[in-house]
């Protein structure tokens, strides 16, 4: 750790940061950083939370401005990956779930689901977007019984919405089913695997079942009738293994399941539909699958949007479109095949309208219309993912310069679709390979400033009116230009290159004396393959 901590406090020294501002920035002693320095103390896990929060800080402060020089960014990085791994090893602070508490005091509706989420583990990490800082959670969290107890009365809750659910569903045929607006299948399936006071007709000694739930449950345990009882009234509550039994026996996984919250009437209903359970599964799947394919298709729209390949596919999807685009066409597509494929389950009852009203145009059209509209898109989704589109992003990749990481992240995201594979959330995922702007006004006004400024920094203008020559530039100079060839990529970010432009185009109508007009050809160059590879040697 001493050889990290002094490494950091030397490149932060390098940079300006003397104590007594890092001091201002963290809180922490100045004596402190002197001692650390000299390997006279090494940092508690608070202190080392704030230095690896600052690392952050300074590593993001200035990234879509002037980033900052390799020699300084990389051991930056290499201190913040050290103390994520150190902070994962150290005991749990239990000032991180106060703190994630304390960010969601004003929203009840949250803490009803953070308060239990936390209690049973299920954060591996949290990332306050607003002020940019976030910490790990403890991973190796368990499921005590005390924590059982303190949930004790949520399973008292469920457990008796359990039995109360099979006792009142018991005596209901297929026909009854039918007449609530079940589907055969549906139907037959659910009372099939729900138990019935006949199933145990046969038994000797059994003249009279008071509830057939609590019968069920005993005989599928195997644990005794007044056991049930007492879990029922609160007296006992099972342990680990019979807690595992009943989720078993009822399908259900995950942690909470019990404790955590109160069993909705379709997890009631699911628990005896297990093949339709499998279904929703494999339906989570194609959306998880259709979800990634839909990041996909940002990134591929993105950066070859100006392939005519890629322009007919996007006018052929949004003339698929049932309805007028009211934001991207990619999203609005991909959120109607959705809406589609789910509007088939539905029963267009008044119920239906009433609940679901983002579907209501859908559910005025026939089946036949339905189906014809998906086939089609269908046949659209499948010219999505091709091996020349893959190839275009790489060529892509490769001339505009993308950075390691964002290649890595390409080439993870073609993975899994060619696996049939998707996660949740891409878009966090893949947020370094494409992420839509979000820049103010203001940003892109001084996003313009500075490149057009940096056009007059001597050296730069001598390159840039010299056809890009490094010839007759010194090293620094050539370290210069470099600096700002990376900056005028903007991350590659070609929505916010675009607004650049617009704004340097209003700049040049109004006459203003800023070289907005090198800046704008600049721009135009760096599509040229042959200049980004003088440029940034690509061979």
């Amino acid at each position: 750790m001493d050889n990290f901590i002094n490494e950091l406090l030397n490149i932060l020294s390098k940079m300006g940061f003397t104590y007594n501002k890092i001091h201002e920035r963290t809180g922490i002693a100045k004596l402190n950083l002197s001692k650390w320095r000299n390997g006279e103390s090494k940092p508690n896990q608070d202190n080392l939370l704030k230095l690896r929060n600052f690392t952050l800080e300074v590593l993001t402060e200035n990234d879509f401005n002037f980033p900052l020089k390799k020699e300084y960014r990389e051991p930056l990085e290499n201190f913040y990956r050290y103390t994520e791994e150190v902070l994962q090893e150290m005991p749990r602070n239990n000032n991180k779930e106060a703190t994630i508490l304390s960010d969601h005091a004003d929203n009840q509706e949250a803490l009803r689901f953070l308060k239990p989420s936390l209690d049973f583990g299920l954060f591996d990490s949290y990332i306050n977007f607003n002020s940019r800082s976030g910490f790990n959670l403890d991973h190796k969290r368990q499921i005590e019984r005390k924590i059982n107890k303190q949930y004790q009365s949520m399973f008292v809750l469920n457990f008796n919405l359990l039995i109360d659910f099979i006792d009142n569903n018991s005596e209901k045929n297929v026909k009854a089913l039918l007449c609530e607006n079940w589907t055969r299948e549906r139907a037959e399936q659910f009372y099939n695997n729900l138990p019935h006071e006949e199933d145990y007709e046969e038994l000797e000694g059994i003249s009279f079942i008071s509830s057939i739930a609590e019968f069920w449950l005993a005989q599928e345990l195997k644990v005794s009738k007044t056991q049930i009882r007492n879990w029922k009234i609160g007296k006992d509550f099972p342990t680990e293994e019979n807690l595992s039994k009943l989720k078993k026996l009822l399908h259900l996984n995950g942690k909470m399941a019990f404790l955590g919250y109160e069993f909705p009437k379709w997890q009631l209903e699911g628990m005896f539909l297990p093949d339709i359970d499998e279904k929703l599964r494999k339906k989570d799947e194609d959306f998880l699958y259709y979800e990634t394919l839909e990041f996909f298709t940002q990134v591929l729209f993105f950066y070859c949007g100006k392939s005519l390949v890629i322009k007919q596919l996007k006018d052929d999807m949004e003339n698929s479109l049932t309805e007028e685009v009211q934001e991207n066409v990619v999203t609005e597509f991909f959120r109607e095949f959705h809406n589609l494929k789910v509007v088939r389950e539905i029963i267009p009852n008044e119920e239906a309208y009433k609940n679901l009203p983002n579907l209501a145009s859908y559910l005025d059209m026939s089946d036949q219309q339905v189906d014809y509209i998906i086939r089609k898109d269908e046949t659209l989704l499948s010219r999505i993912f091709k091996k020349e589109h893959v190839d275009l992003l790489k060529e892509v990749s490769e001339n505009r310069c993308f950075v390691e990481e964002q290649k890595e992240q390409l080439d993870e995201l073609v993975s899994l679709l060619e696996n049939g594979k998707g996660i949740k959330f891409p878009y966090f995922k893949f947020k370094f390979l494409y992420s839509p702007d979000n820049h103010s006004v203001e940003d892109v006004e001084e996003i313009a400033k500075g490149l057009a400024l940096f056009l007059t920094v001597p050296s730069v203008f001598k390159w840039f009116h010299s056809d890009y020559s490094f010839e007759n530039l010194s090293d620094k100079e050539s370290s210069e230009v470099i600096d700002f060839a990376n900056l005028a990529l903007l991350n590659n970010n070609q929505e916010l290159k675009e607004k650049v432009k617009r704004y340097a185009v209003e700049k040049l109508r109004s006459n203003i004396d800023l070289p907005y007009c090198d800046l704008l050809a600049f721009f135009d160059d760096l599509l040229v393959p042959s200049i980004v590879e003088k440029i940034f040697g690509k061979k």
